[in-house]
């Protein structure tokens, strides 16, 4: 039997390798760096979007691209909409900034700008409350680190526009070599410029193109949203040191995406070895490819984004809408024909179940389908978003087929395990491969908002891993039933030590809070497949292993170059060289802000209480679940340790207040079409023996006269 085991291990282990090298990467090709053998100049233009941009149009823009590497930039800073001066003092800190609370809409002129002094630099009206603000901020932010680098290295930034002047100023807030005009920007002087125009100009650009030296390297970068929509900005590097292609960096880990750090690491670069690191910001590389495909490939990912980013609350609202339409059907159903006289009320029970069944099956669908949407190129079709809708209903209507009419259909648990699989396989294998499915998948990364754009969200994580620890369970509860309870503890040990390392380690999950909510929960749905107690002393044991494992992955990374580094090993970097814990206090701060920040959001609350009570009377979820539990003991361990993995992963992960919700909409579908499959005679009785070979007792007259049905009704 273990041998048994072992060849289907080591066949799952070889597929799942296969598996990786043979779906393409989202990363590609390594990138190239960008060199700088003169003058770096940065053209911010606020809302400039890859939709504005066309060889007619953008004539001088044009002749930037057509040299030179293209992608799609990211501007959030402390809000969702991006204004102006947020986003050139986001360049200067290298981090998150603002000059105070950012509006939904930000004015017009800029709210900031700088007064003229005599000699060579300007003073910043409101500089210094900004700058002590920023400090005191759970994540500080130094504002004008950016000109103090440079000028410690004997290097000047001049600057054109009051936002640009913001960008260039150095930490007490005085910009040097501010031009009064376009015209009389100095250009030679300072080896960096930044130049803020207040809307595009195609001739203005055109000038300042033809003023460059031959030697210099160009930026130009949609800034921020301003008055326009929350949205990807369009940005475009040449010069003689700049490939044909298009951009990267390390911090997205996404083809064609970038973000309003990155260019600050591009400036830093100029200093050489010695230049500071940035949390976030990683200088940008670029991939080679000629100009039309590179400008096609970021259109494509901007439209993309653009148009499943806004439509995420609608989603939910369709989906959630349209599960409780479809619930509540079968709720009336029921209780039509639960009436005294109704006739053949067994054949309206068999449909009744059949019903909830299907109904299930869909749901449970539903979150994996958004990713498989994906695959398809639905944004470039005429109506996009009906396309998506589409795209999304026939992947899960294929998927629940494959569920209720596989060969797995024979066994009540069959369909539950396979949809499970599919789920588990799918997302890991995005993450393994660069995670471009989750990127585009309205319950995906959202990168638009900027908060992550490469590894599991947490909206994935909380599909990923409550399909993990389902899919243990129920594989756990066959090996069982067939006498293999060894093979079977071994089972939940091996995927949590896959789902461990695809989720934590930092070349593909990076999810640091996962760690301390995946060794727990498999530990003690392990314990409990193994007949074995939680105690005192495990309990401690388990705290104690999963601080080993997350200070372990926590110094792998911190190992790695500090420009591989991910958040973990940044986090471990400030925790070791400068004592600083504000990474983890943030995330105590963000779940707080969530949870206030509307009613809806407070709900989580309710259920939170609710898990936290299933954790200490785990017998609370036997009287809704009474059938299932009987038929398959293990499913109440299996219930408890996905409870402890959302509460833990809430507590541990930043903005973690979605994860319990999220599990649940995988979770109670499949618990539904369980149920629902249980009475059904078409597929067989209960499982045999299942109570008695889960508890490791004999059985009670009911339930051994159970396990004395024929083989085929398992």
């Amino acid at each position: 039997m273990i041998r048994r085991w072992v060849v289907t291990a080591l066949s799952a282990a070889i597929a799942l390798i296969g598996a990786v090298l043979l779906v393409p990467s989202a990363q590609g090709s390594p990138g190239q760096a960008i060199k700088q053998p003169g003058p770096l100049v940065v053209v911010g233009v606020p809302t400039l979007a890859w939709n504005q941009v066309s060889r007619v149009r953008t004539p001088a823009l044009w002749s930037v691209i057509r040299r030179g590497a293209v992608g799609a930039m990211t501007t959030r800073a402390l809000a969702n909409h991006s204004c102006s001066p947020e986003s050139w003092l986001t360049l200067s800190a290298g981090f998150a900034a603002t000059n105070g609370h950012p509006p939904l809409r930000c004015p017009s002129p800029p709210a900031v700008s700088p007064a003229p002094k005599a000699g060579s630099g300007a003073p910043i009206a409101g500089w210094r409350g900004w700058h002590r603000r920023m400090l005191a901020a759970s994540t500080p932010a130094t504002i004008g680190m950016l000109g103090d680098v440079l000028d410690r290295h004997g290097m000047c930034i001049s600057s054109f526009g009051a936002d640009a002047a913001l960008g260039a100023a150095t930490s007490d807030g005085v910009a040097s070599h501010v031009a009064p005009t376009l015209g009389r920007l100095d250009l030679r002087t300072c080896p960096v410029a930044f130049v803020s125009l207040k809307q595009y100009d195609d001739q203005a650009l055109g000038h300042l193109l033809d003023r460059l030296p031959s030697d210099a390297t160009v930026v130009v970068a949609g800034m921020a949203d301003d008055r326009g929509p929350t949205t990807l900005h369009a940005v475009a590097v040449a010069g003689p040191g700049v490939s044909r292609g298009i951009l990267t960096s390390e911090s997205t880990r996404q083809r064609g995406l970038v973000e309003t750090t990155d260019l600050t690491a591009l400036v830093l670069a100029r200093v050489g070895p010695g230049a500071p690191v940035l949390r976030i910001g990683r200088a940008p590389t670029v991939q080679p490819d000629s100009t039309m495909s590179a400008v096609g490939d970021v259109r494509d990912l901007t439209k993309a984004l653009n148009i499943e980013h806004p439509f995420v609350p609608t989603f939910f609202g369709l989906f959630l809408g349209g599960s409780l339409a479809l619930l509540l059907v079968g709720v009336l159903r029921w209780w039509w024909i639960s009436r005294p006289s109704t006739v053949h009320p067994r054949v309206h029970h068999r449909r009744l179940r059949a019903w909830f069944t299907l109904v299930g099956a869909l749901c449970a669908c539903m979150p994996v389908a958004t990713f498989l949407v994906g695959i398809v190129p639905w944004w470039r079709s005429q109506h996009p978003r009906a396309a998506l809708c589409i795209g999304i209903a026939v992947a899960s209507a294929i998927l629940t087929a494959a569920a209720l009419l596989g060969p797995w259909r024979r066994r009540r648990a069959g369909p539950m395990i396979f949809l499970v699989t599919i789920t588990y396989v799918v997302i890991g294998l995005d993450v393994l491969r660069g995670s471009r499915l989750q990127l585009v998948s309205v319950m995906g990364l959202q990168p638009v908002y900027g908060g992550r754009y490469y590894g599991m969200g947490n909206v994935g994580a909380a599909i990923w891993l409550t399909a993990s620890l389902l899919m243990s369970t129920m594989l756990a509860d066959r090996l069982i039933r067939g006498g293999r309870r060894r093979a079977a503890t071994w089972t939940v040990v091996a995927i949590g030590l896959v789902t461990l390392t695809i989720d934590s380690a930092p070349w593909w999950g990076a999810k640091a809070g996962a760690m301390l909510a995946i060794v727990p929960a498999f530990s003690f749905l392990a314990i409990r497949v193994a007949r074995g107690r939680l105690t005192g002393r495990r309990i401690v044991a388990i705290v104690a292993l999963t601080m080993v494992i997350t200070a372990a992955f926590g110094l792998l990374d911190y190992l790695r170059p500090a420009q591989e580094r991910t958040h973990i090993g940044t986090t471990v970097s400030d925790v070791i060289d400068h004592g600083d814990l504000h990474g983890m206090a943030s995330i105590v701060l963000l779940n707080w802000r969530m949870l206030t920040s509307s009613w809806l959001n407070a709900s989580v609350l309710v259920l939170i209480a609710v898990m936290v009570l299933v954790l200490i009377r785990p017998g609370f979820v036997a009287r809704p679940l009474g059938d299932v539990l009987d038929a398959y003991p293990l499913v109440g361990p299996g219930l408890v340790a996905v409870v402890l993995c959302w509460l833990l992963a809430f507590l541990s992960e930043d903005s973690g207040t979605g994860i319990p919700p999220t599990g649940l909409l995988v979770l109670a579908p499949l618990l539904i079409m369980l149920a629902a499959r249980l009475g059904d005679s078409a597929g067989g009785g209960r499982p045999k023996g299942a109570a008695d070979a889960a508890q490791g007792r004999p059985g009670s007259p009911s339930r051994s006269a159970r396990a004395d049905r024929p083989a085929d009704q398992r």
